[in-house]
């Protein structure tokens, strides 16, 4: 088990939003690693020092500091590769993050976490901003991505492409379902079609029991009966 809430509640605003809910995400072997777990957020208001150059923002995360190093040179080449994956031009890296825009900005950031390679990836709607062939290059690289991705989106297309496993949120409970966007669906639809029939079948048997009651009620014989049938609705 990479990562585990077990019977978590969360509220917002005085507002009761998830209430003793299980959560948990899997990584292969994972747990086996002795060391810290590290946790990279996505957020929707970017807070870089807006005074460095791109450049200088994303090699600060490289965890090689010598500049002729292999790794170091592995390092930069992924960064060439996602920034113009993400629609930049090499020159860019040279500007200050504060003269991009504010979408622009999301997408560095976002460029930020993919370098950092955390083991948990979370993303808040991942997809704003970006273009089709960006969200399509982003599709690719999160579906061969080696460790654990969390995704909050309202894009079913993107979600259809990348999520494996879809937690919905029902009545202040997470519910766990495998599959995609679509597989979730389907399940959901079968859930709420069965749980229609059931209490279709609750319905009538009210219906029934209620009959019963007003029947014999007020027989003296079977006032008994009544009071049982009365207890059970």
């Amino acid at each position: 088990m990479l990562y585990q809430i077990s019977d978590g509640t969360v509220s917002a605003g005085g507002r009761l939003v998830l209430d003793h809910v299980d959560f948990e995400v899997k990584g292969k072997e994972k747990i086996a690693q002795d060391r810290k777990l590290t946790i990279g957020m996505l957020r929707q208001n970017p807070d870089l020092d807006g005074n460095r150059t791109v450049e200088e923002l994303l090699l600060a995360e490289c965890p090689v500091k010598d500049r002729f190093s292999r790794e170091r040179y592995s390092y930069e080449m992924e960064y060439d590769r996602i920034f113009t994956g993400f629609g930049f031009r090499k020159e860019e890296k040279k500007r200050k993050f504060s003269s991009f825009s504010g979408g622009e900005q999301t997408k560095i950031c976002l460029i930020r976490l993919l370098l950092l390679k955390p083991d948990i990836l979370l993303l808040d709607e991942p997809t704003n901003h970006l273009d089709i062939h960006t969200v399509e290059w982003l599709e690719d690289y999160l579906k061969t991505y080696e460790k654990a991705v969390v995704m909050v989106s309202h894009d079913r297309f993107f979600l259809d492409r990348t999520a494996e496993i879809v937690y919905a949120l029902q009545e202040g409970k997470l519910k766990r379902y495998w599959g995609n966007y679509t597989e979730y669906r389907k399940q959901r639809i079968k859930e709420l079609e069965t749980g229609k029939k059931a209490y279709e079948r609750q319905k009538q048997e009210l219906e029934r029991l209620e009959e019963l009651v007003v029947r014999f009620k007020n027989k003296p014989r079977k006032a008994a009966f009544a009071r049982s049938r009365k207890k059970m609705m």
